[in-house]
C-alpha cells in the first residue's frame, strides 16, 4: 500500500485499497443457518416437510369482503404453492383466531422498558400451536402501528397491501411461526383483490423461506427488450414488481401461476423424496422429475467466487448450432450456503441482536462458489436425459439490497471479478443425475489471498510517504499497521476501494477502518472506527480522529 503522510498539525492518510476477490452475496434460500446453528449452511424451514397449518382472522377484510370472501382468497394464493409436483409443501386451513385481530388488541407494550408490539396470544410469535396466523386489518391500524401513520393508505398497497413477518425462528432452524397481515384498506373492488391475491402468493413464498429471484432480469430492466417467453418465465419471486400503476399484477403474464423458477426453489427446499412419496400422493420425487444441476464457479486459484447469479437455458443437440433459448428456466447465486458476515475486529463479531457471527451461512470455503440450480425441466419433459443445457453467468442487479436483496447479502452487490463464461452441460447420462460442474472465470485474478502479512501482534510499518496500495482477498482478512502520531494532531484516513483493474468501484471491497491505541487489548473496541462508503466519492471511506498525547496506534482496514 502507499502512504502519504504530512507531519502538520493536520495531517492525512490516504489508502487506496484493491480488492481480487473477497466475501459478496449469496442466494438461494432466504435464509440459512449460521455459525450457532446444528447445521450450518442448511436452509431455515418449515419443519414437517413445509406442511403448515394456517388460522385464519374472525374479523371481515374490509367494509366490502367478508370474512369468507377473504378466506377463499387466501386460499386461492396458496393454492399455487401446494400443487408444485415435486414439493411436500401444504399450507391448509386449520381453524381461525381467537378473536378478530384489530387496532383494539394490537398496540405497543412498553412495560417490560423496552417497547414491543403486543398480540393477543395465540397469534403472538411463542404461540406455536397455531403457527401461521392470517389477520384481517380491517381499517389498516396494525398496519399504521407497525410502519408508520399512514403506512396504510390505498396509495400505498403496491408496498403495504400484504405484510409477512416470520417472528420465530427455533434454535434448530426450524421456523415454527409467522404472520401474514392484509391490509383492509386495499380491499373492494374485484380488481383491487385480484391484486392482493398476488401480492399475497408473493408472500407466501417468503414466509416459506424463499428467496427473492434474479431470472430474466430484462423484464424489470427493460434492457434489452424481453420477449413473450421471457416474461413466460419471469418468477413470481422477482424482488422488484413493474411499475405498471396501482395493480403491478397486469404487468405478469398469467400473474397467478408459478414459473419454473418458483417451483424449483421450492422443491430444493421442500423436496419430495422417495422417503416420503408414499405421503405425498399424487406427486414425483424431486430426482425424477428434474435435473439435478450443481456446481462450483472459481477463480483460477480454485477459491470459489461467491455472489454470482447462475442461470440455465436449453439448447437441443438436433440444432445445427447449440444455441440456447433466450429465456432463462432457473437460477441460483454461488456461495448460496455460504456467509455474507463473518464480522471483523472494526464492527465486532456479533449481530444486532447480540448472536455470534456468522448469523446466516457456513464459514466452510467448500461452499463459497456453490451454486444449485435442481428443479430445471428440459422443454419437452421428454428431453431429460439428453438435452444441453446452457449455464450463464451474471452480476447481481445492484437494485437488488435491503428487503429486496438476492441472497442474505443486504447492504450490497458485488461485481464479479473476470469475464463471466458460458458452460454447456449435456444430459447424456444414465438418468437424471448430472455430476458436479466445476466452472472456472479463467481471467479472474488468481491470487486468492493477498493481504498485508500483518496481524494485530505484528502489523506493518506505514510507508513514510503516506501513501500505499494494498490488496484484501480471502474471507476474514484484515490489514494491520503501526502509525506513530505527533500529539494535538487532527488527521484523516482515507480508503478508495478499487477494482481487480484499478478503477474506482463501489461494487467490491466495503472498507471498514479502525483505529486502537498500542497499548489496547487486541479484544478492545477501536477507539475510532467507521463503516464503508462514508467519503465524498461513492467509493470512499473516510475516518477522521485526533490525538492529544504522542502516541502509537494500531490502523485496521477490514471488509
Amino acid at each position: 500500500m502507499q502512504m502519504h503522510l504530512r507531519m502538520r498539525r493536520s495531517v492525512s492518510l490516504v489508502v487506496w485499497l484493491t480488492l481480487c476477490v473477497g466475501t459478496a452475496c449469496a442466494g438461494g434460500p432466504r435464509w440459512v443457518q449460521g455459525s450457532a446453528a446444528p447445521s450450518p449452511g442448511t436452509p431455515i424451514t418449515w419443519g414437517n416437510g413445509g406442511v403448515v397449518d394456517y388460522y385464519t382472522d374472525l374479523g371481515n377484510l374490509s367494509a366490502t369482503v367478508n370474512n369468507s370472501a377473504a378466506n377463499a382468497m387466501v386460499a386461492a394464493a396458496f393454492a399455487p404453492w401446494n400443487a408444485v409436483t415435486y414439493s411436500t409443501v401444504n399450507l391448509q386451513p386449520a381453524g381461525v383466531l381467537n378473536e378478530n385481530v384489530s387496532g383494539n388488541n394490537v398496540y405497543i407494550d412498553s412495560s417490560s422498558g423496552t417497547p414491543v408490539v403486543a398480540w393477543p396470544a395465540d397469534a403472538d410469535g411463542s404461540y406455536t400451536a397455531k403457527p401461521l396466523a392470517v389477520i384481517y386489518d380491517e381499517d389498516g391500524s396494525i398496519i399504521d402501528l407497525l410502519l408508520g401513520t399512514g403506512a396504510s393508505s390505498p396509495l400505498s398497497c403496491n408496498q403495504n397491501g400484504v405484510l409477512e413477518d416470520v417472528d420465530n425462528v427455533s434454535s434448530a432452524g426450524v421456523i415454527q411461526h409467522a404472520r401474514l397481515i392484509l391490509n383492509g384498506r386495499c380491499a373492494g373492488s374485484s380488481v383491487q383483490m385480484q391484486q392482493m391475491q398476488y401480492e399475497l402468493m408473493r408472500m407466501a413464498g417468503r414466509i416459506l423461506g424463499l428467496d427473492w429471484s434474479q431470472t430474466n432480469d430484462d423484464v424489470f430492466t427493460d434492457n434489452p427488450l424481453p420477449t413473450y417467453v421471457e416474461e413466460e418465465y419471469w418468477p413470481v419471486m422477482h424482488p422488484m414488481d413493474i411499475l405498471c400503476g396501482p395493480y403491478t399484477f397486469q404487468c405478469m403474464v398469467n400473474p397467478f401461476t408459478l414459473r419454473m423458477d418458483d417451483a424449483a426453489a421450492l422443491g430444493r427446499l421442500y423436496p419430495v423424496t422417495t422417503a416420503n412419496l408414499a405421503a405425498n400422493p399424487g406427486k414425483s420425487t424431486l430426482a425424477n422429475a428434474s435435473m439435478n444441476l450443481y456446481g462450483d464457479l472459481n477463480f483460477p486459484s480454485g477459491q470459489g467466487m461467491q455472489g454470482v447469479n447462475v442461470l440455465v437455458r436449453e439448447a437441443l443437440p438436433y440444432q445445427a448450432t447449440v444455441t440456447p433459448t433466450v429465456q432463462a428456466m432457473v437460477s441460483g447465486v454461488s456461495g448460496y450456503a455460504y456467509t455474507g458476515d463473518f464480522g471483523n475486529p472494526v464492527g465486532g463479531f456479533v449481530s444486532a441482536d447480540g448472536a455470534a457471527l456468522p448469523t446466516f451461512g457456513t464459514s466452510n470455503s467448500y461452499y463459497e462458489g456453490q451454486f444449485n440450480l435442481q428443479g430445471y425441466v428440459p422443454n419437452p419433459p421428454a428431453a431429460i436425459g439428453w438435452d444441453i443445457a446452457v449455464l450463464f453467468f451474471e452480476p447481481i442487479n445492484p437494485l437488488y439490497v435491503g428487503e429486496y436483496s438476492v441472497g442474505p447479502y443486504t447492504v450490497n452487490t458485488v461485481m464479479p471479478a473476470g469475464t463471466m463464461p458460458t458452460a454447456q452441460v449435456p444430459f447424456a447420462v444414465a438418468g437424471r443425475w448430472q455430476g458436479l460442474n466445476v466452472v472456472t472465470v479463467s481471467d479472474a485474478p488468481d491470487d486468492s489471498s493477498m493481504g498485508a502479512g500483518s496481524s494485530w501482534a505484528q502489523p506493518q510499518r506505514v510507508a513514510s510517504n503516506g501513501w500505499w496500495n494494498g490488496r484484501l482477498g480471502a474471507p476474514q482478512e484484515t490489514a494491520w499497521y503501526s502509525l506513530n502520531l505527533q500529539a494535538n494532531r487532527t488527521f484523516t484516513v482515507e480508503v478508495n476501494s478499487l477494482d481487480e483493474s484499478g478503477n474506482d468501484s463501489a461494487n467490491k471491497l466495503m472498507p471498514s477502518i479502525g483505529l486502537w491505541d498500542a497499548t489496547d487489548a487486541e479484544s478492545a473496541s477501536p477507539e475510532w472506527s467507521t463503516t464503508a462508503f462514508n467519503g465524498l466519492e461513492p467509493w470512499a471511506t473516510s475516518l477522521v480522529a485526533e490525538t492529544s498525547s504522542a502516541e502509537t496506534m494500531r490502523l485496521a482496514i477490514a471488509d
